[in-house]
């Protein structure tokens, strides 16, 4: 049985590449049947994965990385932003039940935006010159409206997650809604909700980003990975917007996959009951 479970792993990861391996073998067989009848809209890997290596290891690096860094700073400022309104307005749902169900409708609509076209009324309500320098941030702003949901219902469930005996002391003592009890109570009670929707907020974020830079178009951003991708279906440069399409790809694999490490530890602990901070409240101090 052991000896089972060691092996378990590496067979988990010889599938993987075999997966991989088939994946490459017919796009290049694709690549190959569409080039014999003179169709060049599928490059072949080959020709994807050397224009990366250009894109990566060469003088043409500075304005891929550059766009890297843009995308992920855009990313940034929507996730701090939508964390910071999260922070202020479920608190306030979580303590009284008639704002959670005035916010209930504003949350389930930015839920079901459909995003390609936010993006294009945002790209409207910016195209004039009074607003052309905030019109590079319209991917942060999409990114805000699909952030902001996750979070903010993420800190509401934690803040009704607690035992119902610190719930019963803390109307005893008449400090439920107290500044210290939100403090010391609700906000490491939300914790490990707070994380997990953060976690998963980047992950979804960072595609909505990158989407919405290649909708806004290369004319309006000046550096962004979906603006280098714009930029190349704009000039039919097909072997960089395939090379630019992986890096993406791969960045937000990248990016999930040490996200999903951290989620499932938190999700473990979640599941696991882990416990809160008792100490306020010595006399419920679990044996």
């Amino acid at each position: 049985m052991n000896k089972k479970k060691r092996w378990t792993p590496l067979f988990k990861a010889l599938t993987a590449l075999l997966g991989f391996i088939v994946f490459l073998f017919l796009w290049w067989l694709v690549s190959y049947l569409l080039e014999i009848n003179e169709n060049f809209g599928v490059v072949n890997p080959w020709k994807t994965i050397s224009r990366l290596g250009v894109l990566l290891f060469t003088s043409e690096s500075k304005g891929t990385y550059l766009g890297i860094g843009w995308s992920l700073a855009r990313l940034l400022i929507g996730l701090v932003t939508a964390f910071m309104a999260a922070l202020i307005l479920a608190p306030i749902a979580g303590l009284f039940p008639y704002f959670k169900s005035f916010m209930q409708p504003v949350v389930t609509i930015l839920k079901t935006l459909p995003t390609v076209a936010v993006v294009i009324i945002l790209t409207a309500f910016f195209f004039g010159p009074s607003y052309k320098l905030s019109a590079p941030y319209i991917p942060s702003i999409l990114g805000f409206l699909v952030m902001f949901p996750l979070i903010y219902e993420s800190l509401v469930t934690g803040f009704n997650s607690f035992d119902s005996e610190i719930m019963d002391a803390l109307k005893l003592e008449g400090a439920v809604r107290k500044l210290l009890t939100i403090r010391e109570i609700y906000f490491p009670a939300s914790f490990s909700y707070l994380a997990l929707a953060l976690a998963q907020s980047f992950g979804l974020g960072l595609k909505v980003i990158i989407m919405a830079e290649v909708l806004v178009g290369s004319s309006v951003i000046d550096y962004g990975l979906g603006k280098e991708i714009s930029l190349a279906r704009d000039i039919m440069d097909l072997p960089s917007l395939y090379a630019y399409s992986i890096l993406a790809v791969l960045l937000i694999f990248l990016i999930d996959l040490i996200l999903n490490l951290v989620t499932t530890s938190i999700r473990q602990e979640i599941d696991g009951g882990a416990p809160l901070k008792f100490w306020i409240f010595p006399s419920f101090k679990k044996n």
